[in-house]
Formats: structure tokens, C-alpha cells, sequence
């Protein structure tokens, strides 16, 4: 056993000292163009180039009569018309897809370095000028349908969807990204005209590059297709006051042989997030339910009583929330659940400074791997942007949570833990 802990120690270190040398190298910066700014990093590990182009708004701030607007509508702005300009995508491996996220819509375009200037030209033109056809838009809404038939089985849809209609029922939070049967019925084409004629502007927009390529010639590209954008205005977030948890059981019922068990905690902030919350959140989800070792791992390890355990931390804007969720059998439910609270229960007390610092150690390792592709950096630095964390959170991550004393955490874990702030999910059969 002290063997086994000296290896995970020394494995840790090592890991350790490789993400402080990741966040030391390539430090993404913000480069000034004529009408707005965009985020650089500058990554020769390949000769591919990751750009992420961020509109505010997003599904949080859709009507509720048109509820799933957003999903369509960003669909609908990434479609590529005109056969020579779809053998030019083909052609170079250029790809583009879209995520529509509370607070924002994300469109992401993926290319080889040396044919970016291409991608950039096609789809930028697309985005700024979408075919936007009664015909189209019919097409999208069949899709939309099926995807929301085929999410009511899904276990991790159900979860999240029972979740934010709790917390934030009444906000714009709570509703699915994919409508409903009659916010579908409502969205026409006029509707979509006006989302892009109100959304798709410089003033909205963020961007963000992973490339091997240099800063001038980046800056250059963006400066030629960026032009024939329209100004616009920056979508603004109104101000929520979320209500008391009315409920704190929600069962869910969906066929299968096995059951999801959760509990949930909702994450309030003052106006916005600061960087020292979303720290403890992050050090929180990895502490309790990441990987073998966490917290609720006894429960699988020990007791044997489930197949899978895991944790999520989701941020908004203004607030978020924390849950985590294990599989078991039908006829386990009970025991778990009991077991499951006296875990939590147990963690008002705090936690030790030797388990604090582990999940410094870890949590500082886990961000720097999450961070270490082209993707998913160039993501994260328009998510933290959109937050009001700032892109240079990144760089900064290594030293602000060192900056997080013990004392500090315990009392985060007993204010979130607490059961008031508790909402616990049965689903299953």
C-alpha cells in the first residue's frame, strides 16, 4: 500500500510540473483589429487551426413562444450553398459545426493551416449571408422533433432538464435548447431573419484561434472577411433573481433495467461569477466524483452498489450548479440513497489539509489536461470570456488556485452542501 501511494505521488508530481510548463508556454493574448479584438494562440504542435466564433444570447434569452430558435437558427447560419464552395469544404478537409449554450452560440471551423484562408472566406460569407428558406427552416424543425423524442430516454438530458426546471424555473434557463412542440409550431422564417439580423454582428461576436499560424497573418485574414460584417449591438444579459427551491425530490421515470441517482446544488452568485468560484466549483466536481479515489468512489469500491459515478459542475452567467450521479439496480435505490447522504452529510465537518492539498494538486493537473488541445483551449478562452472571467484566466488558473486557503474551501463546501441547497433526482422505471 505505501508503495502504491509513493508511485501515485510521484506521478502526480510529475504531472504537475508538465502543466505548469503548458500554462507557461504559448500564452494566448488578445490582438486588436480595426472594428473589434480577437484572442491568439499560437500552438505549433500541428499544422491545424481551430477558430471559434462566439455570439452572446443564446437559448437563456430566447422567447418562450420560441423556444429552440437558437438550435435552428445556428443550424441553418453553418450551411454551405453552391456546389463549388461545398467541393472546396470537401475538397480540403475543412469542417464546421455549431453549439448553442445558454448564454451563447458557439461556431467552430477546422481546417488545415494552409487552407484556413479558404475555410475563413466560405463560411464567414455563409455566416454573414445564410439561405434562410421557408423550405429549410421546415427541414430543420423534422430534425428538431426527433431529437427531442429521442433525448426523453436519454438519462444525462433528463437529469439536466429536471435540474435547471427547478433551480431556475421562470428565467429562460430551464427550457431545452430544443423547444417544444409549440415553439416549434411558431418559429417561421421572418423569425430567423430577425435572430441573425439582431445576433450576427461585430459587436456580438468573439474570437478566438488555435494555429500554428503567425499573429500578422491571422490578423490579416480576419481583417479582409470580417469587414462586410455588420456592426450591430452587444446582446446583454438581464438581471435574475432566482426563488427558493420549492421541491427538493423529483423523481423521473424512464425504461431500463438500471436507475440514475443524483444529487444537485445550486451554485448563486453576486451579479456574476468570480474566478475564485468557479475554482472551488471545479475543485469540488473533481473531488467528489472524478475518476477512482474521489470522494463517492466508496461507494462503488466499497458497498458495491453502483456501476458508474461521476460529477458536473455547469456555470451560467449569473449562476450555476453542481450535481453528481451514480447507475445502480432497481432494488439498490434505497440503500444508495441513504448511504449517498451520509457521504454528503458528512463533508459539513470540511476536509483535511492533506485531502486539500490532493485536490489542488489534481484539480490544477486535471484543468491544464482539459486545456491542452487546440479545440478545447480555444473554446474555454471564448467560454471564459463570455463569463466575465476574462480569456487570461487560463494563464492565470495555476496561480489563482494556489491563492485558495483551506479555511476558505471548508466553508464553500458547508454553504453549497448544505441540505437547503439540495435537490436530489430519482430516474428510472
Amino acid at each position: 500500500m505505501i508503495k502504491k501511494t509513493i508511485l501515485f505521488i510521484l506521478i502526480l508530481q510529475y504531472f504537475c510540473m508538465s502543466s505548469n510548463v503548458l500554462s507557461a508556454r504559448n500564452i494566448p493574448k488578445k490582438i486588436i483589429l480595426n472594428n473589434m479584438s480577437y484572442i491568439y494562440h499560437a500552438n505549433e504542435d500541428s499544422k491545424i487551426t481551430v477558430l471559434q466564433m462566439a455570439f452572446y444570447g443564446g437559448s437563456s434569452i430566447d422567447p418562450t413562444e420560441l423556444k429552440g430558435i437558437s438550435q435552428i437558427a445556428s443550424r441553418m447560419f453553418i450551411q454551405v450553398s453552391g456546389t463549388d464552395n461545398i467541393k472546396n469544404v470537401v475538397s480540403k478537409n475543412s469542417i464546421c459545426y455549431m453549439r448553442v449554450k445558454d448564454n451563447y452560440i458557439v461556431i467552430t471551423i477546422e481546417c488545415l493551416s494552409e487552407y484556413f484562408d479558404d475555410a475563413v472566406k466560405i463560411f464567414f460569407k455563409t455566416i454573414r449571408k445564410p439561405d434562410i428558406t421557408s423550405m429549410r427552416v421546415g427541414f430543420f424543425k423534422k430534425r428538431m422533433r426527433q431529437v427531442q423524442k429521442n433525448l426523453k430516454e436519454d438519462y444525462n438530458y433528463v437529469l439536466n432538464e429536471a435540474i435547471k426546471m427547478c433551480f431556475f424555473k421562470g428565467t429562460g434557463y430551464e427550457n431545452t435548447i430544443y423547444g417544444n412542440t409549440e415553439s416549434l409550431k411558431n418559429i417561421k422564417k421572418k423569425n430567423i431573419a430577425n435572430y441573425h439580423k439582431r445576433n450576427i454582428n461585430l459587436s456580438n461576436m468573439i474570437l478566438s484561434v488555435s494555429t500554428d499560424l503567425k499573429e500578422d497573418i491571422i490578423s490579416k485574414i480576419f481583417n479582409k472577411n470580417l469587414k462586410k460584417f455588420l456592426i450591430g449591438e452587444k446582446q446583454n444579459f438581464k438581471n435574475i433573481i432566482l426563488k427558493n427551491i420549492e421541491n427538493n425530490i423529483i423523481r423521473k421515470k424512464i425504461k431500463g433495467d438500471l436507475c440514475t441517482i443524483a444529487y444537485s446544488f445550486l451554485l448563486r452568485f453576486n451579479k456574476s461569477i468570480s474566478r475564485k468560484e468557479f475554482i472551488y466549483g471545479k475543485m469540488l466536481e473533481t473531488y467528489l466524483g472524478r475518476g477512482i479515489g474521489s470522494y463517492l468512489w466508496t461507494l462503488r469500491a466499497k458497498e458495491n452498489l453502483t456501476y458508474s459515478i461521476n460529477s458536473r459542475v455547469v456555470f451560467f452567467k449569473p449562476f450555476g450548479y453542481l450535481y453528481f450521479f451514480i447507475k445502480t439496480d432497481k432494488e439498490n435505490v434505497d440503500k444508495t440513497l441513504n448511504l449517498y447522504k451520509k457521504l454528503i452529510d458528512s463533508l459539513n465537518k470540511g476536509i483535511d489539509e492533506k485531502t486539500f492539498n490532493s485536490i489542488i494538486a489534481y484539480s490544477t493537473t486535471s484543468f491544464q489536461r482539459q486545456n491542452e488541445m487546440k479545440r478545447a483551449l480555444s473554446y474555454n478562452l471564448i467560454f471564459f470570456e463570455v463569463l466575465g472571467l476574462g480569456y487570461d484566466f487560463y494563464a492565470n488558473f495555476t496561480k489563482e488556485i494556489k491563492n485558495i486557503s483551506l479555511i476558505e474551501f471548508n466553508k464553500y463546501l458547508q454553504r453549497i452542501l448544505a441540505p437547503s441547497n439540495r435537490l436530489s433526482i430519482i430516474i428510472g422505471d
